[in-house]
């Protein structure tokens, strides 16, 4: 089983498929820097492939000098206080204390200097019960003391000076309402929007080897999609599609073909999990037409055809 706190090598792995956003809009990353310099744990949430985890990365190589330590661990359903405070766990064949991914942060950073940052990065921090996890770490995020008592062993939780935590939430996500009002309060929040700018610039750094469609009459057929998914009301601005799930991954040309494998692979797939496939006139509604909806009740790939005709019908609709 892979340790909880073995989540660098991945996460920054991660900032490698995001990296379509070379211009993430420069109010994102200078709130994060802001509020993580002055002390504040931040939330970053936003719909899925809006490149969340790469502001983040771009915050630890802005900011490397002023870093002591960092650790990224990733939160899901089954995690527990147990694998972050403390607990037990079984050596040969005994039941023995042992102390979570929390401990072993404030362990790790012991001896740095008081004045540089320590950054508990937490991915999809919705996706587990996060009081539950948290535990005593929710009296001291409210900033009054460093220092409490576990209620398991009575081992003392000391956050160390400049403690910091940035989470991560995908707002598509149900368990986004977990997050209770005494959470709220103890972070802050950063909306990160779909950057449609740095689509068009990453684009444009490849070339399209077709003309059917120009790459800023495909970014704009994906913004008026969005502006749809937004004002529908089984969905919102928490549901819309991120930039990079509408981006194939080649090395210097894109086909029309590689955007047709993008939709059929990513984003009607993503459109399905919103709606379902027997909300018939919710994805009517969405792309203005039954043809591509028809295709997939039967479990049929849209055709070359068929996105030129989506991207046509997206960027002439008056909606």
């Amino acid at each position: 089983m892979q340790n909880p706190m073995d989540r660098k090598s991945d996460f920054e792995s991660m900032t490698q498929i995001e990296n379509i956003a070379i211009q993430k809009k420069p109010a994102t990353e200078d709130k994060l820097r802001d509020m993580v310099i002055s002390g504040s744990h931040v939330i970053l949430c936003g719909p899925p492939g809006t490149g969340k985890t790469r502001a983040v990365d771009k915050l630890l190589n802005e900011l490397s000098k002023d870093i002591a330590h960092y650790e990224v661990v990733q939160f899901h359903p089954s995690y527990s206080y147990q694998d972050f405070i403390e607990g037990y766990s079984i050596v040969n064949g005994k039941y023995e204390p042992k102390k979570g991914v929390l401990f072993n942060f404030i362990k790790d950073s012991a001896g740095s200097d008081d004045e540089q940052l320590k950054l508990l990065i937490i991915d999809e921090i919705n996706r587990g019960d996060i009081p539950s996890i948290f535990g005593e770490l929710m009296m001291l995020l409210d900033g009054d003391s460093r220092s409490v008592k576990t209620s398991k062993f009575g081992n003392e939780l000391l956050l160390p000076k400049n403690f910091v935590i940035i989470g991560t939430m995908n707002t598509a996500d149900r368990n986004i309402k977990q997050l209770d009002l005494a959470l709220r309060r103890r972070f802050k929040f950063i909306f990160v929007n779909p950057d449609y700018e740095g689509l068009v610039e990453w684009l444009h750094s490849f070339s399209f080897e077709f003309d059917e469609f120009t790459i800023n009459e495909y970014v704009s057929s994906i913004q008026k999609l969005n502006k749809r998914i937004t004002k529908h009301p089984m969905l919102g601005k928490h549901m819309a599609l991120g930039q990079s799930l509408f981006v194939p991954q080649v090395d210097s040309t894109i086909k029309l073909k590689n955007l047709v494998s993008v939709y059929n692979e990513t984003v009607l797939p993503q459109l399905e999990a919103y709606i379902g496939l027997g909300n018939k006139k919710e994805l009517d509604e969405l792309f203005g037409t039954p043809e591509i909806r028809q295709k997939l009740d039967f479990g049929d790939d849209i055709n070359e055809q068929d996105l030129i005709n989506l991207v046509t019908l997206l960027n002439t609709a008056q909606d």
